[in-house]
């Protein structure tokens, strides 16, 4: 994982693609789930495009995150990626809103949001 975020963001598809078996190797060797500290590590990795589908499989790394569903992420990046984690989360949220007409608390033990009518202690962003 170390070794991913010291290569800097992704590259642009309309940049140099030599460290694309690179980074797509370092991929698939992150063990998850993530914690939410290497999930906010790893934003850094993104870059301006999907760099080739990459940014799609480091967004599921990241979505491992025990809290992801109540992380902030900056805003206004102009990281495809961390703006893709913003709508997500987003969408989880209306999601759940309309299922439970908008109640949601925050459960003590977990610090998780979840429906406050609900019997589940967390819903997963993922579904």
């Amino acid at each position: 994982m170390a070794d991913l975020i010291r290569l800097g963001p992704f590259p642009s598809e309309d940049d140099d693609q030599e460290d694309l078996e690179r980074i797509g190797e370092l991929l698939l060797r992150i063990s998850t789930p993530v914690t939410d500290e290497e999930a906010y590590a790893l934003l850094s990795a993104f870059g301006s495009d999907d760099c080739y589908g990459m940014t799609g499989t480091l967004l599921h790394v990241i979505e491992t995150a025990p809290n992801i569903t109540s992380m902030t992420f900056p805003r206004n990046t102009g990281k495809l990626g961390i703006d893709r984690l913003i709508a997500r989360q987003e969408n989880w949220l209306d999601s759940i809103r309309e299922r439970d007409e908008g109640d949601l608390s925050c459960d003590a033990d977990t610090n998780r949001l979840r429906p406050a009518n609900s019997l589940d202690s967390s819903v997963s962003l993922m579904g």
